[in-house]
C-alpha cells in the first residue's frame, strides 16, 4: 500500500499546529521518516524582539521540537492502524503515554531541515513502543529512548469532530 507524502492526509493536526512537511517513507508496523523545515515564520518568532536577535537566538523551541517528533510517531502509528477505507474515528485515537531518555542534540535553526527517524520496537492491539532520532544533515538533534501510545476511540474522548477528509 502507497501513502501520501503530505501528512495532513495522514494525521488530523492541521495549521497552525501541523508540525510536519513531508512524509519520506512509511512502513507501517515498522519505520517512518518525516521531514520538518524550520521558518522563520512560525508563530515561536514572532514575539517582538525574537527576529531582531543573533540567528544563534533563534533556536527552534524543545517543545516543537518534541511536538513535531510526536507527529512523525503519529505518522507511522495511523498508516499501522488504519488503511485507508478507515479514518480516524474507526482506527481510534492516538495519545502519547509517556518518553523515557529524551536526549537534546544542537539547536535547530531557521532554514534547517530536521528529519526524524521513528521506528516501532513493540505493538500491541491497543499500544505500541516506538523508538527513534531526529537529524539535521548528520547532526542528531533528538533522541527518544521509548514512547508509549495507546489508542483510544474517538467516540470516548469528547465530541467525536474530526476534520473533514479524516472520517
Amino acid at each position: 500500500m502507497t501513502f501520501s507524502s503530505d501528512p495532513a492526509e495522514l494525521i488530523p493536526h492541521r495549521d497552525t499546529m501541523l508540525l510536519v512537511d513531508k512524509v519520506l517513507e512509511v512502513v507501517p508496523g515498522e519505520r517512518a521518516v518525516v521531514a520538518k523545515t524550520v521558518s522563520i515564520e512560525e508563530r515561536w518568532y514572532q514575539r517582538p524582539g525574537v527576529r531582531e536577535a543573533a540567528p544563534e537566538h533563534h533556536a527552534y523551541p524543545h517543545a516543537a521540537l518534541l511536538e513535531s517528533f510526536n507527529q512523525a510517531c503519529a505518522v507511522l502509528v495511523m498508516t499501522t492502524w488504519r488503511s485507508f477505507s478507515t479514518g480516524v474515528l474507526e482506527a481510534g485515537v492516538p495519545m502519547l503515554g509517556t518518553y523515557n531518555n529524551v536526549r537534546f542534540g544542537r539547536p535547530v535553526l531557521p532554514g534547517e531541515t530536521m528529519v526524524h527517524h521513528i521506528r516501532i520496537e513493540q505493538e500491541h492491539n491497543e499500544s505500541m513502543v516506538l523508538t527513534g532520532e531526529s537529524f539535521v544533515g548528520e547532526d542528531r538533534v533528538l533522541t527518544v529512548g521509548h514512547g508509549l501510545v495507546v489508542r483510544r476511540p474517538a467516540q470516548v474522548l469528547g465530541s467525536g469532530r474530526v476534520p473533514e477528509g479524516q472520517h
